[in-house]
């Protein structure tokens, strides 16, 4: 009994001692391990700061290769920043260097771990649409948000941005506004710079002049340049002198001649030929949540119809802005066209126009939206909508099939000279003549032969200050309209 009880005490006392040495070992073990994983990050920041120094030449020549083999090098660690990095590489990259679907790929492995830069990335990449992924809105927008919600400073203008034109989510300016705060609040110069932009116009918040020009100077100092282009056209005195209009200003134009209940646009059946002809009135700009009318403009619509086809000319501000032809898609008229108009420093190009003919007696209305987008962004401009009556001369003289007629005479009254635009529907020779209200010839062109088309002349004409008949002489017609020489 003695001897068991005294290994029994021998055994309990290796145990204990097992366990202390256990506890020990693990220890050493978690310390070792740490140890390592210190060392690994170490190495793994110096070779990203290394690839970051040849990538923009910090104290050493640029050298894109040797940057990215140092990014592949901690890619292989599995690093989110350097997935980030090498993608960036890689979509940025000129030439055949640069690589698309990489770069995708490596900005969506980082995503996935949640990196708020790839998300942002990623999100680039379905936003404005490198040729490598269909253009998402939605999807960027989750993205953005998701960066966002990190608390990444930069993410918060995306995702405000998207809230504020109402890209991929419902449009919405109190939430916006709200991720531009969060983000001015990190010093972030383009939510400083979009808060500017919402008090001079009164988008969500109450319109305040003097807060739009503290918020610009904050920009300013932070070096955003996009200030720049605000002060120098003296935009926000422009909109002082030219206050906003509510958009029932539009709704009561629409009441006063036609039953609003008529005015949806979207899903209509229109034929060619009732759209044929020359349609005048004004084109109307909204803000992006469409309650603000900001523009009215003059605009004419010249339509051909030839055999279930559309083309014609579009005027803006008596500005020849875009010729076009009609590509028909379903119920919706498809255009592609670009426009380079005066308002605006980069082209874009109308997309498509959504109208309907109403008619009451006598008279005919085309209304209906014009979407435009921009050419490199893809884009969609500020939402339009027109209102436009058919001209009686051209109905009439569409149902006669006349040879010709006068699209529009501008400028009219003019200085020095003037321009015409004439549609020819059947071939003729054609010549221009001034008189004056006594029946004096003042000016004559030799007659030319005109094929069907659309036409447009230049007239100089050394005339004192006056009234004055055009008239445009066919072989079986004569036409006139008074102009004026200021």
């Amino acid at each position: 009994m003695v001897i068991k009880s005294i290994k029994q005490v021998d055994m309990n006392h290796i145990f204990q001692f097992n366990i202390k040495e256990k506890s020990l070992f693990i220890v050493l073990i978690s310390l070792f391990v740490g140890i390592c994983c210190q060392a690994q990050n170490d190495t793994l920041k110096a070779i990203l700061h290394s690839a970051r120094k040849y990538q923009y030449g910090i104290n050493r020549d640029v050298d894109i290769n040797k940057a990215k083999s140092l990014y592949k090098k901690a890619v292989n660690s599995n690093s989110p920043d350097a997935l980030n990095a090498l993608g960036w590489l890689y979509l940025t990259e000129h030439g055949a260097n640069r690589d698309g679907k990489k770069a995708f790929k490596l900005f969506e492995t980082a995503a996935k771990k949640n990196y708020p830069k790839a998300l942002c990335n990623l999100g680039h990449m379905y936003h404005s649409e490198f040729n490598v992924v269909p253009q998402d809105f939605k999807k960027a927008y989750q993205l953005y948000q998701q960066a966002a919600d990190s608390n990444f400073t930069k993410a918060y203008y995306l995702t405000g941005y998207m809230l504020y034109k109402g890209l991929g989510v419902e449009q919405n300016y109190a939430k916006a506004i709200g991720y531009f705060k969060k983000g001015a609040a990190k010093g972030n110069h383009r939510c400083i710079y979009m808060l500017g932009i919402c008090y001079m116009h009164g988008y969500g918040l109450k319109q305040n002049f003097d807060s739009a020009k503290a918020y610009f100077n904050q920009a300013l100092k932070k070096g955003d340049g996009q200030v720049v282009d605000i002060i120098a056209n003296n935009t926000i005195d422009s909109i002082k002198n030219h206050p906003i209009k509510d958009v029932s200003a539009l709704t009561d134009v629409i009441k006063h001649r036609f039953n609003p209940q008529t005015m949806p646009v979207r899903g209509v059946t229109f034929s060619t030929d009732s759209l044929q002809g020359r349609w005048t009135g004004k084109l109307y700009t909204y803000d992006w949540s469409r309650t603000i009318v900001e523009k009215e403009e003059d605009i004419i619509l010249e339509l051909q119809s030839n055999n279930g086809s559309l083309s014609g000319n579009w005027y803006l501000n008596e500005k020849l802005v875009t010729q076009f032809q009609q590509e028909r898609s379903g119920q919706v008229w498809k255009v592609s066209s670009d426009i380079q108009a005066d308002s605006t420093h980069t082209p874009f190009r109308l997309q498509s126009i959504d109208c309907k003919v109403l008619t009451k007696g006598n008279s005919a209305v085309l209304t209906g939206d014009i979407v435009c987008t921009g050419k490199r962004s893809h884009e969609p401009k500020k939402p339009s909508y027109f209102i436009l009556d058919k001209e009686n001369a051209i109905t009439s003289v569409v149902g006669r099939d006349t040879t010709f007629v006068i699209n529009r005479i501008y400028p009219n009254p003019f200085k020095n000279q003037f321009q015409i635009d004439f549609t020819v529907r059947k071939q003729d020779n054609i010549s221009f003549q001034i008189h004056d209200v006594a029946g004096l010839l003042y000016y004559t062109s030799d007659k030319k032969q005109y094929n069907p088309g659309i036409y447009s002349i230049t007239i100089n004409a050394s005339l004192n200050k006056g009234d004055y008949n055009l008239e445009a002489l066919g072989q079986q017609y004569q036409w006139s309209q008074s102009i004026i020489k200021n």
